[in-house]
């Protein structure tokens, strides 16, 4: 494993509380509440370790114990980015009684959050980056949103392409209903995918809805390739049917007899052979590889040149190796905000860990930079808004029903 790969570690059990516990969690919160006038995600971390180290409370408990809060203004809401331990634990209860009591709860989720960044950007240039674009329904439902003019949709991708399955979300009966006529602002969406055998119905599919009359701020590139945490030649599959063959091998973990060579690339390594400014939406589906695609991106995450990441969480591949924890802890570093995605509310992880999220089962996962526009509306999507609202002291929209939450009733427990 490369050094790179060493980088994330599973969790380790906690140290226990000692005798000397409080004096050192007022000297921890001291520096951390002084490294984050520097550097925001550094004190979260600094904090978050120092605590640890002594068998502290969680964050949000200790903060709140003191008089004191950690907390993002994004849009009309007022953040609080640490859970209280009581509350990490009922949310966490709640998520994993949502996986029982609802099929495919996170493995095919809904498309609220993207549909809601449209409503609210529906004429603002694009920039999407498709890792594992697979068939291409992923592309097709961000065309359909922010080009409906092109026809390019989930469902009559099937249509014009039956011999295109239908996908393991039944994505070709998808249907998308777009907030605006036509396009107003250019859209380019690299579709970036290994399997020779999906590449060939990728290029028939480009053909069959871009024509040589399309718009030409309209563009979908289609790039042979898989994308890790290192660049270099690969082999893949030849005869890849299914959506779950991998840089591992086939479906069923077996390494193929029959397979092609492909380029092997990094996410950072891709934006700059392409040129690419900024990502507005970055998607990873490489089957069990999303962990390493991430640690190959860090140059591109750590400059914030990546809004909205969404990838997948399950037991397969390299995640094996890693914990979900740790990646969601690396992307805090960086500033991003991780919620599970599913069918109802997204489920916060960041600042809000609970041992329940490590749960190894198929699902998704989307995450924000703190920064974007689009962190208030993925919060005010999320269970924990839904159930504690008095945590969102700043805004109209945490109000809710009833009375306007004060900064007094987010202080009280």
């Amino acid at each position: 494993m490369s050094s790179a790969g060493r980088a994330l570690r599973r969790p380790r059990t906690p140290a226990t509380a000692s005798g000397i516990i409080k004096p050192l969690l007022g000297v921890v919160i001291a520096a951390g509440i002084l490294y984050v006038a520097v550097e925001a995600a550094g004190g979260r971390n600094l904090l978050d370790e120092g605590l640890r180290a002594v068998g502290g409370a969680d964050i949000g408990t200790a903060l709140t114990s003191i008089g004191l809060t950690m907390s993002t203004v994004s849009g009309d809401l007022e953040i609080r980015e640490y859970c209280r331990s009581e509350h990490s634990n009922e949310l966490a209860w709640h998520f994993r009684n949502q996986t029982v009591d609802v099929p495919f709860y996170t493995a095919c989720p809904g498309s609220g959050w993207l549909e809601r960044f449209h409503e609210l950007a529906p004429s603002a240039p694009l920039m999407v980056v498709d890792i594992g674009c697979n068939k291409g329904y992923s592309s097709a439902h961000v065309f359909s949103l922010w080009a409906p003019e092109l026809g390019f949709a989930p469902n009559t991708l099937r249509t014009k392409r039956p011999e295109v399955p239908c996908g393991t979300c039944a994505d070709c009966n998808e249907q998308v209903k777009s907030t605006v006529k036509k396009h107003s602002a250019p859209l380019t969406l690299f579709c970036v995918e290994p399997s020779m055998r999906n590449f060939a119905h990728l290029i028939l599919t480009r053909d069959a809805f871009f024509p040589p009359t399309s718009p030409p701020d309209l563009q979908w590139y289609i790039v042979n390739a898989a994308v890790s945490n290192v660049t270099g030649v690969s082999h893949f599959p030849r005869g890849c049917v299914d959506e779950l063959c991998s840089l591992q091998g086939n479906s069923d973990g077996t390494r193929p007899r029959d397979f092609d060579y492909v380029p092997l690339t990094t996410l950072d390594a891709l934006v700059k052979d392409y040129a690419i400014p900024a990502i507005d939406i970055l998607k990873i589906d490489t089957e069990g590889f999303d962990a390493t695609v991430i640690l190959g991106s860090m140059e591109v995450l750590a400059r914030g040149r990546v809004s909205l990441l969404t990838f997948e969480y399950h037991e397969v591949g390299v995640w094996r190796e890693y914990a979900l924890r740790d990646v969601v802890e690396k992307l805090d570093g960086l500033d991003y905000v991780c919620y599970f995605d599913s069918k109802q509310t997204l489920s916060r992880m960041t600042s809000c860990w609970d041992p329940a999220y490590e749960y190894y089962n198929w699902s998704n996962v989307v995450c924000v930079k703190r920064t974007h526009f689009m962190y208030a509306e993925l919060e005010a999507m999320s269970s924990r808004f839904e159930r504690h609202r008095a945590e969102y002291f700043a805004g109209k929209r945490a109000a809710g029903q009833g009375k306007e939450p004060t900064v007094q009733d987010a202080a009280s427990p």
